[in-house]
């Protein structure tokens, strides 16, 4: 009787135990493939092209135009990011602006301008599906005219520009999805004091906003999980 109760008991427990390790198995291997999603390589590339969105004042000399960025990016902790970013833009006149050139106020168009300089990175959120960096950084920020500089700094700088220091901020929105490939938005917010530069006469503000699709390679991948 006693052999029989015991058995019983064994019996009706196994299932429960089987139960058990299936199901910390499963969680094992779901914690696997979370952590697979947001491995990136310590040192990667990104490319993001964009669209380049005057605010306020500068709404009123530039249209909406497109910009291709592309920066370099180093690890520097887990959650940390340092980031060397270089954006060509393609202005899209709306206006002429004024300069002072020799105490002559001329007008002209800026068919280019840019932003050089560099940006930290921290990880905000993250969840299977998407993965949030917050980003804040300095850069200088020329825009070309079309003027002849009157005293240029060497013969391939032969054209009059403005330039001033800019400060942004914006959100990295990576999205898991095409398997391992790093593909996502990111928006940014900046402001480039351009009136700090003497040679500009009109008032065009300095305030804008952008939005790009962003790709980083190398893809992500589980051996990357030592970095981490």
């Amino acid at each position: 009787m006693v052999s029989l109760m015991f058995s019983t008991l064994v019996f009706s427990q196994k299932p429960a135990s089987l139960k058990q390790e299936y199901y910390n198995s499963k969680m094992k291997h779901l914690e696997r493939s979370y952590d697979n999603n947001w491995y990136f390589f310590p040192v990667s590339f990104n490319l993001f092209p964009g669209i380049y969105l005057p605010i306020g004042k500068l709404s009123e000399y530039y249209y909406p135009g497109f910009q291709f960025g592309f920066s370099l990016e180093l690890m520097i902790s887990k959650k940390i990011r340092i980031e060397y970013v270089i954006v060509p833009r393609f202005m899209n006149n709306k206006n002429q602006i004024e300069v002072y050139v020799n105490d002559t106020i001329l007008k002209t168009n800026t068919p280019m301008s840019g932003s050089i300089g560099g940006s930290l990175s921290y990880n905000l959120y993250k969840n299977k599906h998407i993965f949030l960096e917050l980003f804040s950084g300095l850069a200088w920020e020329p825009i070309d005219t079309e003027i002849i500089d009157p005293n240029p700094k060497n013969d391939k700088d032969s054209l009059l520009d403005i330039s001033t220091m800019g400060f942004s901020i914006g959100i990295n929105t990576w999205i898991n999805t095409f398997r391992n490939h790093n593909f996502g938005v990111k928006t940014v917010y900046n402001y480039a004091g351009y009136n700090r530069d003497k040679i500009l006469k009109s008032n065009i503000g300095g305030h804008s906003f952008s939005v790009s699709l962003v790709y980083k390679f190398p893809k992500r991948d589980e051996a990357y999980r030592k970095y981490f």
